[in-house]
């Protein structure tokens, strides 16, 4: 594993989708919902008050009602980046030690390498299961 690269990669992210907006807050946010079908709005906030609301997680509903720097943040979030992110959660959590801040991402599944060596596999499999084929009915063919 690349963990300075992950680590990079997802402090990138964290900067594209304005986590440190909310530090100082309590709250879980959770971003795996897909949001690139939804055409005629362009921000997280907009689906608010719509009848998208029912498909933000109803905690991050919540907050942007009733939190407005959850509602601020939630208005520099372009849905198409969160469809993009690979990060899946955020949990914020302020305390008398400071700010704790954790992510949570997905996992890439499948990753363009991991999908060529299943091909590879899957070839020589194939090729292995021909061969045998193909002898068995030379046996057959001999026997006869």
């Amino acid at each position: 594993m690349m963990q300075e690269e992950s680590a990079s990669y997802l402090k990138l992210w964290s900067h594209a989708l304005f986590l440190h907006e909310l530090a100082g807050l309590t709250c879980y946010v959770e971003l795996k919902t897909n949001y690139s079908w939804i055409k005629d709005k362009k921000y997280l906030s907009e689906l608010v008050g719509t009848e998208y609301e029912s498909d933000l997680p109803p905690n991050l509903a919540e907050s942007i009602k009733s939190q407005p720097q959850v509602k601020q943040w939630a208005s520099k979030i372009e849905l198409e980046s969160i469809s993009s992110s690979p990060i899946s959660a955020v949990i914020f959590n302020a305390g008398r030690g400071g700010n704790l801040i954790e992510v949570e991402s997905e996992e890439v599944y499948p990753s363009p390498a991991g999908l060529a060596r299943e091909r590879g596999f899957q070839r020589q499999l194939a090729v292995k299961i021909r061969k045998k084929i193909d002898s068995s009915s030379m046996m057959r063919v001999r026997l006869l």
